[in-house]
Parts: C-alpha cells; structure tokens; sequence
C-alpha cells in the first residue's frame, strides 16, 4: 500500500478513490472551470467530462459542484489516488 494511503486509511473521513483524470476534472471544478473549459484543456469531449463530473460527485456524495468542494475544502472528504497527477 502506499504510504499515503496508510495515512488517509486510519482518518475518519470518506475516502473517494480517483482516477489520474479524474483529479484533474476535479482541480479544474475546484478552480471553478465550467466543462467546456475544462474539456478544452484536458482534449477530450464535453461529454467526457460530465461523466467525470457525475462520477466524482458519486464517489464524494456530493450534489453540487460547490457541495464537493466544500466536502473536500473541509476535509470531510478525503482523496485517494495510486497515480501522479498530470496537470
């Protein structure tokens, strides 16, 4: 397991579990972007990125935009990823 992992495993908080995408979807709806923006940035389609969004908001519990980013700005959420992020 990795050593962060470890450290999220024994908080209390929900952890939600991400993909590499996922987390940069999820960096630009914290930054405020609308889809389009983001799909732009990230090349791929608009519809992808809804999926995303619709996934992370799952996985949060989240729905809103603004209830995921409170959930994760609180800390009531934690992140999880096994992959580096490429921004």
């Amino acid at each position: 397991m990795h050593p962060a992992c470890e450290v999220i495993a024994t908080d209390t908080a929900p952890r939600a579990v991400l993909t590499a995408r996922e987390q940069q979807v999820l960096n630009a709806v914290m930054r405020g972007e609308r889809n389009r923006e983001i799909a732009q940035a990230l090349q791929i389609s608009v519809k992808t990125v809804e999926h995303h969004r619709a996934t992370l908001m799952r996985k949060a519990g989240a729905r809103t935009a603004a209830d995921l980013a409170a959930r994760v700005l609180s800390g009531r959420l934690r992140i999880v990823t096994n992959k580096p992020v490429v921004t």
